[in-house]
């Protein structure tokens, strides 16, 4: 699909999520055989519902019907990010204050070092880890992948 027509139905979704009350985490456009399939990723403060997730693709379903961005069927999936997911956004990162996260940091030379820790503080260009080796100090820019350690 064209980046011309995603770009419309994140659009049309962001502003449809946000008029629901929730977050859009994250939107993706794979393709299942052929048919366009949009998966859409949705939070709010206290987790997602399973009535969350209906309320929500209901009300995209209606936008993408009116808008018809797509000259083909399409196939909508709206869920939580689940447990394991990401965190990509200075507001991931804030809402997680308090937590362990397992970090993944491009060092100088593109290494990437694992570095697992609790997450002490965040600004708009750094998070802060207190670590067993101590307080680490990580520019955002520098992250490759984050996610809170989940314990079982």
């Amino acid at each position: 699909m064209s980046d011309a027509i995603n770009n419309r139905v994140k659009e049309l979704v962001e502003r449809a999520v946000q008029e629901e009350g929730f977050e859009l985490v994250d939107i993706q456009f794979p393709r299942f055989r052929a048919r366009q399939q949009v998966r859409i990723f949705i939070d709010k403060e206290g987790g997602v519902t399973v009535g969350d997730c209906r309320q929500v693709s209901k009300r995209i379903g209606e936008v993408l019907d009116i808008e018809n961005p797509y000259p083909m069927r399409y196939t909508l999936e709206v869920s939580s990010p689940g447990v394991d997911r990401p965190l990509k956004t200075v507001r991931d990162f804030q809402r997680n204050v308090g937590r362990t996260l397992s970090v993944s940091v491009s060092e100088e030379h593109c290494q990437e070092v694992l570095r697992n820790g609790v997450l002490k503080e965040v600004d708009e260009e750094t998070v802060v880890l207190e670590t067993d080796g101590g307080r680490l100090e990580i520019p955002l820019r520098c992250i490759v992948k984050a996610q809170v350690c989940t314990k079982f």
